[in-house]
Order: C-alpha cells, then structure tokens, then sequence
C-alpha cells in the first residue's frame, strides 16, 4: 500500500510539474508571438518612413537627401527622388555567364537597361547594331553606366552627341555598356563575349582607373559566388535557425542593439591596402588586360581606346568635394591609388602603355567645384568634359574613319 501511494503521489508531482510547464510553454509562446506582432506592426510604420530613403541608395542614407539635392541644381525634389531611387535599382545586380553580374533590365523615368545589355543612350541605335553604320561600343563600371544621372547624360550618350555632330559619312551609333562595379577584366570578358556572338563594333572605349584599385584583383560577387557554390556541394544540413530567427522581427531588434552596442568601425586604410594588391601589381594588371584586348580588337579590325578617367583623390582639391567623407571605402585607400596614377603617369613620358590610350586623369586639376554626384561619380559638368575629349582624341586620331561598312 505504501507503494502504491508513494507511486501516485509521485504521479501527482509529474503531472503537476507538467501542467506547469505546459502553461509555461504556452505563455511563452504566446508571449513570443506577441512581441514579434509588436515589432512587426512596429517596423512595418518605421520602414514606411525610412524605407524610401534608403531605397535612393548609400549616398542617401549617409549623407541625406538635403545635403545630395545641392548636386542637383534646378532639379525638381520629385523629380529627383525619382531619378535617385531608379539609379538604386540599378544596381541590383542578375547573374550572368562569364561575366558574373549585371543590372537587371528596367524601364524607368530616367534609368533604362535593356536586356540586351546595354543602358540606352540618346537617339540609340537599334539591336543588333547595323552593320552599315559606324558603331562605338563603350565599356567601364559605374561612372560611364552613369550612376546618379539620366541615361541622356552619361558620358556615353554625351559622347554620342558629340560624334555625330562631327560626322564620319555613315550612321554612327553608341551603346553604352558601362556596368555598375566592373573592372576592366570584366569588361574585355563582355567585349569577347560580344565579338563571338558576332556583335562586332567600328570601335571600342574602356573607361577605367576607379575600380582598378577600388575593387580589383576580384569581380565583386567573387566570394558571393564561392559561398555558394560551396554551400551547394555540402551534405543536406539540418534546419537554420539562426536564420529562421534573424527574419523575426525579434530578429532583427537584437541585431539592431548589438549594432547599437558594438558600432561598426571602418578599416583602416593600410589594413585595406594590405588586403589588395600594390599599386604596381594593379597598373601592370590592367595593362596585360588592355594588350590583350588590342590583340582581340585588332583580329576583328575594331579600333580600340583607352581612356585613364579622373577620380576624385588625384588632383583634385578634396575640399571642394560635396561628399568626402573619411568614413568612406571610397577615400579610405586614396594613397594606394593616387599612387598608382602617378605610376602610370611617369609611364607615359617613355610612352603610352597602348598604343590607343588617353590620358584624363588630371583634368580636375586647379577646378574650385564640386564635379561629384556622390563619393566618385561624375556631375554632367565632368561627364560632358570628358566626352568632349574622347571626341577630340577620335577626330585627332582619324578613328571616326569611316571605311567602308562590315559585310
């Protein structure tokens, strides 16, 4: 009998100690929903408010939309919100064979991608390009897609306005292939690509200097793509929660109090400079690339230039940028590549690394003006400058010679 009552009364405890821990469980449950139906409904009105300005991009978010409309003298405040929030979506990048990434098609107001590659410029030509008339294809990151401007005032479409009031006899069509974050390996990638699919232009211009020091040796999607090609050879894993819990809004309050608590602090600029290849390594890099697209070019009779853009940390009086700020990846490595122009340039006096090569990199030199949209992109002001003087240089140069059309 003693047993038996010591047996239920041991019964009794469990079941007690398990409706407790039932309700326990329960309200905690409930509890838990609760608060993330607080943080959501919470986070819905905050995104409502705040989400607008961060979809108008970086620049946007760190300096606001007063500080980047002085840029924009005589534009419209709706006008540029617009204009801004486009040139944000392009830069939602889509896969693509061999050259890893591009903006994905849009149609907008004033930002336009086709999906045959290229961001439309003024009177653009059609697609494919017509072999009767003289075709300049023009390659670059970000600065020749035009971040930040109209698809009429890249420096593409302005270097489209200036060829053909100089004139060469034939049609003359540009199409701008800039792309948001190339470096000039991925540029002479889409040149190939585009001669084998028999795409083959009068002429060719890469635009490049910027993303030679600012993101070369690797595309930037390189360890993006290596992550998931390595998550895709591993065994099936079990569940995610931690991703599961980053996507609650519970989530994502922790993660804001831990960023909160411990501030991102940007690198310093010799742990960057450590990280990336000298000065050296990256000029004679792009200048192996630039060879090889010469012996391409010359193969499929294209003629090929070359251009050396300006950027904001070689001559150029930083105190006259809207947008330095020293916080920036853009000025955290400005000795690294102010270096590697000055190599370049000394290059030079025993002669150009190519034999089509325009040198622009000082032409900011003396200016008492803001040039910049942002960071490193180009205001019209500049962007028409240097078409200006790719137009010179082909006029000098006889390189609107308009032979006779491609069969």
């Amino acid at each position: 009998m003693g047993i038996r009552s010591d047996t239920k009364a041991a019964l009794a405890r469990l079941q007690g100690l398990y409706a407790k821990s039932a309700v326990f469980l329960l309200n905690t449950g409930l509890l838990f929903l609760f608060v993330n139906g607080v943080l959501g409904a919470a986070y819905v009105v905050h995104d409502r408010q705040v989400g607008p300005q961060r979809r108008l991009g970086r620049i946007v978010a760190r300096h606001g939309i007063e500080k980047v409309a002085r840029a924009y003298p005589g534009w419209q405040r709706a006008d540029l919100l617009v204009l801004l929030d486009e040139s944000a979506r392009a830069f939602g990048n889509e896969y693509e064979p061999y050259t890893e990434f591009r903006p994905p098609p849009m149609r907008g107001r004033y930002v336009n991608f086709s999906e045959n590659g290229y961001r439309p410029v003024r009177n653009q030509g059609p697609w494919p390009p017509e072999r009767s008339s003289f075709n300049v294809f023009v390659f670059g990151g970000s600065t020749t897609f035009g971040l930040g401007v109209p698809d009429a005032q890249t420096i593409p479409s302005l270097l489209g306005d200036r060829l053909t009031r100089d004139g060469c006899g034939r049609p003359l069509h540009v199409y701008n292939f800039g792309r948001p974050a190339y470096i000039a390996l991925q540029e002479a990638v889409l040149f190939e690509r585009l001669l084998a699919s028999e795409i083959v232009p009068d002429a060719a211009v890469f635009v490049d200097g910027l993303n030679e020091f600012y993101i070369w040796p690797r595309p930037l999607t390189a360890d993006l793509m290596h992550e998931a090609l390595a998550r895709s050879l591993q065994p099936e894993a079990g569940p995610d929660l931690e991703g599961w819990f980053a996507a609650l809004p519970l989530g994502r309050l922790a993660r804001g109090l831990l960023a909160r608590l411990r501030p991102p602090t940007p690198p310093d600029a010799e742990d960057l400079a450590r990280e990336r290849p000298t000065a050296e390594q990256a000029i004679a890099a792009w200048t192996r690339n630039a060879r090889h697209i010469e012996g391409v070019a010359r193969i499929y009779g294209v003629r090929t230039l070359f251009v050396w853009q300006p950027v904001p940390c070689y001559k150029y009086d930083l105190s006259q940028h809207l947008f330095f700020d020293a916080w920036s990846a853009a000025f955290l490595t400005p000795a690294r590549m102010r270096r590697g122009y000055e190599i370049l340039d000394a290059q030079r006096e025993r002669g150009d690394p190519v034999d089509g090569f325009l040198w622009l990199a000082d032409m900011q030199e003396g200016r008492r003006e803001n040039l910049y949209l942002s960071d490193m992109h180009y205001r019209p002001v500049l962007a028409e400058e240097i078409a200006a003087r790719i137009a010179l240089h082909f006029e000098e140069k006889a390189l609107l010679t308009c032979a006779t059309a491609r069969n």
